[in-house]
């Protein structure tokens, strides 16, 4: 998500995207593409064909796949969109988002499609207990981060950003202590902090070996190459065979090429 390669999520398309979407917030309709065609959504352009989750490799790869009275667990939850995917087939759908504003939006976009298997968790999520502090650009609320390089980037690309703390804890805390079930499915977007989280539920999965679903950041390519070298490399180590979603092909070392961007880890 390098400003450089024209790939930041802070760029001026996507800001000025951001904008006229936060416009036009309180607007419900059916959406009309992506993975939530057919629902009721409020905000966002998904009244547009093919705005929200257009035709891409990740929407036709998690099309593909069968949620069927599985517990999904959604972390990074953003406003909704992949919960509301997820919770049209799931027995059950825990998301995890630390935003309280996007918490909100869950819930309003799950009660428009009457979905009661929908819980939300208004914690971020890492590798232990604490308070973390958030930096967001507040025209993306999506874009939160408290890995420290992207928060970094947004400071200095964002004129005002906005921070605020939160509740920290691992997966595996959170299981304990709030004796929510175990998922079959795990979805992480959290801006550079997918190690952390996975380092936070190694007891879940050397337990249940869940299908890991997960989206790789960096503010460089650098950085993100370096990010899905970790990344891969943890989840090898714990017997996870890793398929690279936009380049249609499994992975078969520790070195990544800098291009992945989504990768499906199931047991080996």
């Amino acid at each position: 998500m390098s400003k450089r390669s024209g790939s930041s999520d802070f760029t001026l398309r996507h800001r000025l995207t951001a904008a006229v979407s936060r416009r036009l917030q309180g607007i419900v309709y059916t959406s009309r593409g992506g993975l939530t065609r057919g629902l009721r959504r409020k905000g966002g352009l998904g009244f547009l064909p093919g705005a929200a989750h257009p035709d891409t490799a990740e929407t036709r790869f998690l099309q593909t796949l069968n949620f069927t009275g599985k517990v999904v667990y959604d972390i990074g939850g953003f406003q909704g969109l992949m919960t509301l995917f997820f919770a049209k087939t799931a027995r059950q759908v825990l998301t995890f988002e630390a935003n309280p504003v996007n918490v909100v939006r869950i819930y309003e976009n799950a009660g428009l499609n009457r979905f009661k298997n929908v819980f939300v968790l208004n914690v971020a999520v890492g590798s232990q207990d604490g308070i973390l502090r958030l930096r967001l650009d507040p025209l993306m609320t999506g874009a939160a981060s408290g890995d420290p390089e992207i928060s970094q980037q947004i400071l200095g690309e964002v004129k005002h950003a906005t921070e605020f703390s939160v509740i920290l804890t691992s997966i595996d805390a959170a299981i304990r202590r709030f004796q929510i079930p175990a998922p079959a499915f795990v979805k992480i977007d959290i801006e550079g902090m997918e190690l952390d989280a996975l380092q936070g539920m190694t007891a879940l999965i050397a337990s249940t070996k869940p299908a890991l679903y997960l989206e790789l950041h960096g503010t460089t390519e650098q950085d993100k190459r370096a990010n899905a070298t970790d990344v891969i490399g943890f989840v090898r180590g714990h017997h996870y065979k890793i398929f690279d979603v936009e380049q249609n092909r499994d992975i078969t070392n520790d070195v990544p090429t800098g291009r992945e961007s989504h990768i499906y880890c199931t047991a080996s």
